[in-house]
């Protein structure tokens, strides 16, 4: 799976995997939704579906840099503040 994705510090990556928790099997979270990986959802999880933990990095990859696109979307000056900042930001969207 080849995905295009923000650079990002990598304490936000490891802030997410330790809040959310790792799943390599589809399971239905509180809300029913089916979620796999890093709390990653979409029609593309659903039951049965099991991953390895490169895939999940990977999703999670994804999640973070379509968060961080809307959230950039919404408030462009953001985009300028730095690294730090921006661990804060995925709390918007996870």
């Amino acid at each position: 799976m080849k995905i295009a994705f923000f650079i990002y510090p990598q304490p936000l990556l490891d802030l997410i995997k330790r809040f959310e928790g790792l799943r390599l099997s589809a399971y239905h979270c509180p809300a029913g939704i089916w979620t796999i990986g890093y709390g990653h959802t979409g029609s593309d999880v659903f039951e049965n579906l099991v991953i390895t933990e490169q895939q999940a990095d990977d999703l999670l990859k994804w999640d973070v840099s379509k968060c961080l696109s809307q959230v950039f979307t919404v408030s462009p000056i953001l985009i300028n503040a730095g690294g730090k900042p921006h661990i804060g930001y995925w709390r918007f969207c996870f």
